[in-house]
Parts: C-alpha cells; sequence; structure tokens
C-alpha cells in the first residue's frame, strides 16, 4: 500500500478497491493489507532471516510501521557474506515461521484469521 495505517483515505481506497474486485470472485476473496513492502513480514521472523544471512539483527515491533523495510534488510546484511536481495524473497519466504510472522504482524494476524473462517 505504501501509506502507514493512520493514512485513512489511502487504507479506505484500497480496502473499497479489494471490495470491488471481490465482487468479481463471489466475494471469496482475502485482503492481505500489506502496509510497505512484503519484505515488512520477513521482519516479523527477523530469527530465520538471521540464520539464512549469517546476521544478528534484533527487531521488536509491529513490522507494518516500518518503512522501506526492504532497505532494513539490505541495511542488515550490508557487511555480511550472504546479502539480501529482493530475488531473495521466494526462498525466504519459504522457510519463514509463519507462526512468528502471525505473532509479530498485525495485517498478517488478520489476514490468517479471516481466512480460517473462510475455511471453517
Amino acid at each position: 500500500m505504501d501509506a502507514f495505517q493512520s493514512e485513512k483515505a489511502k487504507v479506505q481506497a484500497k480496502i473499497k478497491w479489494f471490495k470491488d474486485l471481490d465482487t468479481e470472485v463471489n466475494n471469496e476473496g482475502l485482503l492481505l493489507l500489506n502496509i510497505w513492502e512484503l519484505e515488512a513480514l520477513i521482519l516479523g521472523d527477523i530469527e530465520t532471516f538471521n540464520k539464512i544471512y549469517n546476521a544478528n539483527h534484533k527487531f521488536k515491533g509491529d513490522p507494518m510501521t516500518k518503512k522501506e523495510p526492504k532497505e532494513i534488510l539490505k541495511a542488515i546484511t550490508f557487511k555480511e557474506k550472504k546479502q539480501f536481495k529482493e530475488a531473495h524473497c521466494p526462498s525466504v519466504f519459504k522457510i519463514l515461521d509463519i507462526d512468528n510472522v502471525e505473532k509479530n504482524c498485525r495485517c498478517f494476524k488478520d489476514f490468517i484469521e479471516e481466512f480460517e473462517k473462510k475455511i471453517a
């Protein structure tokens, strides 16, 4: 979304866009309103990221409150032998601990709750 949750007009515009699109799929869609970049979800499981890149970064709080999380990940690995690149995302996402991401990312927790309602 490239905006903070506090930017109500942008949030509402994205929700409206989703609802309009959702009607095209019989209201079966699920909204994952990622506030900035999907890389913010990686910050939600910083332990796995640290293992992959041999880093030792500590991150607390909701990753959705960080602007430009991709740049944060690049900065963490700047001096490491293996440096984070956007192309790594698919392989990183495959091994993230979904429970950690859900615990640390409010928007992802909301997404999982909606998903569980849909499949119940």
